[in-house]
């Protein structure tokens, strides 16, 4: 993470609040995970210069938090 995506958290923090932040962080780090995999698999077949920026899925997921935080808090208080 560079400067600007830790602006970019913080914003998305001021904006949501502490509890869809961590989710929203969470779920921007496993949509990031699951682009990294895919680009390092590309890697492997040549090609070399892919970069992966980090503020496309922390915004992704911010959304995704905004909207659907209450019924995935929801779901994962029923799994416990």
């Amino acid at each position: 993470m560079g400067w600007g995506d830790v602006k970019l958290a913080a914003a998305l923090g001021a904006i949501l609040g502490l509890a869809p932040l961590g989710l929203g962080l969470y779920i921007g780090v496993i949509i990031g995970g699951a682009v990294a995999i895919v680009v390092y698999a590309a890697r492997l077949i040549g090609f070399n210069r892919i970069l992966i920026p980090y503020g496309p899925y922390l915004v992704a997921s911010g959304i995704i938090s905004m909207l659907y935080f209450r019924s995935i808090a929801d779901w994962i208080s029923g799994q416990l």
